[in-house]
């Protein structure tokens, strides 16, 4: 399916659904309400958009750190000729959410999510180790400035409006992060809300109801625990996700900047209003093999926009030292599963 081909009411939805997926029993009719149209036409609409591909899922983004996983950033150094086997390697890794590599030494980067109680250097160690990668880094999160992609699709009233907008935060993680594990363990009931929540929700009526019966727990329980999670963090959001390449996004780049420690806030909170940013982490510097603490995910339809939203920050953060890191291949992106195990 093309974007192009999409009516105004296709991207009214799309627009809606990406930000705030209504938490009611009946969330389709809710949405057809705001487009004034009906819960059967919304229902089959989503249908044809994820058959054709411009959508992904509906599910749940969860807070990693408060449901006692840890998470991290890592790159790899890899020669180019086995880049493809070494992806397979960390891809085979049941921890690993998105792969991809980007123009860089460091060429390979993954995101890893583990149980709190396992070592997750060690995991990156290993894979690093099983690749032979000639050098290998371990990013986890200091503190996180912005994360949410909602990418515009032309209906919004206002031109203000980003077209990739956020909620901006100034999140630190606790140094304590693993002392604190236990304070967010949660009980049975609402890991099974978890475990429902992250995948895909079915596009019916009552699409809660069927999850609630597949837990042995009612519509309005699983919907307050899931408020509950909204509510204080543990759960991000609940939306659609989209496949950005099919609507003109088709650049990305991980842009990470050298600022020095005393300024990296404000540096931090001005990526984050940009509105081609879809995420911005502080993370630590190994010097000199990587001396970046900034690192920004920006979104763009050419390479060529993706460079005019990094000289126009530049411009702002100046005077830093800086790398544009262009994601060319997509080995692996899904979302992060927890509580699986049984």
């Amino acid at each position: 399916m093309l974007f192009n081909r999409l009516d105004r009411t296709d991207r009214r939805i799309l627009d809606l659904i990406q930000r705030n997926f209504p938490l009611v029993s009946r969330p389709f009719q809710a949405i057809a309400e705001r487009v004034e149209t009906s819960e059967s036409d919304v229902i089959e609409r989503l249908g044809r958009l994820k058959r054709g591909g411009l959508m992904r899922e509906i599910c749940a983004v969860f807070d990693p750190g408060r449901l006692g996983y840890r998470s991290t950033l890592a790159a790899m150094a890899v020669e180019p000729a086995r880049l493809e086997d070494v992806a397979a390697i960390v891809n085979a890794h049941s921890g690993v959410s998105h792969n991809y590599e980007r123009t860089h030494r460091f060429n390979l980067w993954f995101t890893l999510t583990v149980a709190g109680d396992r070592p997750i250097e060690g995991e990156v160690e290993r894979l690093a180790r099983e690749g032979q990668a000639s050098d290998f880094l371990v990013l986890p999160t200091i503190r996180r400035f912005k994360i949410r992609v909602d990418f515009d699709l032309g209906t919004r009233v206002s031109d203000e409006q980003p077209a990739v907008s956020a909620q901006p935060s100034a999140t630190r993680n606790p140094k304590s992060e693993i002392q604190n594990l236990q304070s967010r363990m949660l009980g049975a009931c609402e890991k099974d809300v978890v475990r429902v929540l992250q995948h895909d929700l079915p596009l019916e009526q009552r699409p809660f109801e069927r999850l609630a019966q597949s837990i042995s727990m009612s519509e309005g329980e699983i919907l307050a625990i899931a408020e509950r999670f909204l509510a204080t963090g543990v759960m991000r959001r609940i939306g659609a996700i989209v496949r950005h390449q099919r609507f003109g996004y088709a650049a990305n780049a991980m842009v990470c900047w050298n600022v020095p420690t005393e300024r990296i806030e404000q540096a931090g909170r001005r990526a984050a209003k940009e509105r081609a940013v879809s995420h911005c982490y502080e993370r630590p510097s190994v010097p000199p093999r990587w001396p970046y603490n900034l690192m920004t995910m920006i979104h763009g339809r050419s390479d060529d926009a993706v460079h005019e939203v990094v000289k126009r920050l530049a411009a702002d953060l100046q005077p830093v030292e800086y790398a544009i890191l262009f994601s060319r291949r997509e080995f692996k992106k899904r979302r992060a599963y927890y509580f699986e195990e049984r």
